[in-house]
């Protein structure tokens, strides 16, 4: 799907959690949009956990 997705679009934009960091998702989506010859933008969400 993320391949399918890469040949019709203009741009990525891939979020990126800073909890989570780079998953292997975020690996693939990036490597389909370069296949793809597409523009990536990677934003970084910051989420803060509180703890109880």
């Amino acid at each position: 799907m993320r391949a399918r997705g890469a040949r019709v679009i203009d741009i990525a934009v891939i979020v990126v959690a800073t909890d989570d960091g780079i998953q292997p998702q975020i690996e693939e989506a990036i490597a389909h949009a370069k296949a793809a010859g597409v523009r990536i933008v990677i934003a970084i969400n910051k989420v803060r956990l509180h703890l109880f």
